[in-house]
């Protein structure tokens, strides 16, 4: 017997050890399944993709064929780690786990069906979309880079964006949250709490907000004195009882509809050109100081005679073309002659309303 030189074992190295990847599952039965947009400036993806088709593509953005799909396809995308910006919307994604990921900047899977989203690892994350899913939670408070976050349409019952002081847009709108606390996202530009049960919201850090939606929350009291930056503001649907624009110089369109509102003062809103206050309890309304309105909804107010003919003569006089109106009709005498010019000069107007 001879001597025994070597005795090697030799083990199979595990791909996906080895290489960083990004793990999906969709229930989709779409013909041309492609990602929407992939930014990757490393060598091209690798897509091996099981379940309704078994194939392997190496290209940053394939089309598969799931046609045959009858439950759930599965997909491993290797050597991720010059990924930076990844979207996946509307794909019928029911899982993505993306922790490899540690480059990603960018990541949208809005209008899928997933149920969970974990980002933690994603530390790199400016913008995230997931919007139009079934999140009962969200977790970004690793997330200390993140800009974007689009959370809409989730069923999120709470929020936490306190170590998200680098955020500038903020859409969390049609959810559950019943507070929300942006105290420390100073930074904000951009607001959309609409259709939420939030009873108070306090945006008095937020002084560079331009953008501020709150409609149909539980609303009592808003306090925008520090917003002097805001352009647009809406506030449809809650319980507002009076609202303070003197301090917002800038603003160019504003909405209260559906609140019982008594009075409005534009007097220092100059910019104006969008005014909604429609369904409320005003008596009256003076846009005289206001050149560029060119829209106006302020039916459902029961204004006396005297009060549309005051809205018809002061659109008039402001000489804006191209506008729109919508009132009430009770017009008589020089109202019904400012209202004839209007039409001259291009507007749409809707006087049929009772009050």
């Amino acid at each position: 017997m001879g001597a025994i030189k070597n005795l090697v074992f030799r083990w199979k190295r595990d791909v996906v050890g080895v290489i960083k990847y990004l793990t999906l599952s969709t229930t989709s039965t779409a013909s041309g399944w492609t990602p929407l947009l992939v930014t990757n400036t490393g060598a091209p993806l690798t897509w091996d993709v099981t379940g309704g088709v078994t194939t392997s593509q190496t290209l940053d953005k394939p089309i598969f064929n799931l046609s045959a799909n009858v439950g759930t396809a599965n997909m491993n995308v290797y050597d991720v780690s010059n990924l930076t910006n990844i979207n996946l919307g509307a794909l019928s994604l029911t899982n993505i786990d993306s922790s490899s990921v540690s480059t990603l900047e960018e990541l949208s899977v809005g209008d899928n069906d997933l149920t969970l989203l974990d980002v933690s690892q994603n530390t790199d994350l400016t913008i995230l979309h997931c919007g139009l899913n079934s999140l009962s939670s969200l977790d970004v408070s690793q997330n200390i880079n993140l800009a974007t976050l689009n959370c809409r349409s989730n069923s999120l019952t709470t929020l936490d964006v306190s170590q998200n002081v680098a955020l500038l847009s903020l859409s969390c709108y049609l959810n559950s949250i019943t507070t929300i606390d942006v105290g420390t996202n100073i930074n904000l530009t951009d607001l959309n709490t609409s259709d939420n049960p939030i009873n108070t919201l306090d945006v008095s850090a937020n002084t560079n907000l331009s953008y501020l939606t709150c409609a149909s929350n539980l609303l009592t009291t808003l306090d925008v004195s520090t917003n002097t930056a805001l352009t647009n503001f809406t506030c449809n649907e809650n319980s507002l009882t009076s609202i303070n624009l003197s301090t917002n110089v800038n603003l160019v369109n504003f909405s209260c509809g559906g609140n019982p509102i008594t009075t409005l003062d534009f007097t220092n809103n100059t910019a104006l050109q969008g005014v909604g206050c429609f369904n409320n309890s005003l008596t009256t309304l003076d846009i005289s100081g206001n050149p560029l309105v060119n829209q106006v909804l302020c039916f459902g107010n029961n204004f006396s005679i005297a009060v549309t003919n005051q809205i018809f003569i002061d659109l008039d006089t402001n000489g804006v073309t191209n506008g729109f109106l919508y009132c009430r009709d009770n017009a008589d005498g020089l109202g019904l002659v400012a209202r004839g010019n209007l039409i001259g000069k291009g507007w749409t107007i809707d006087d049929s309303y009772i009050t």
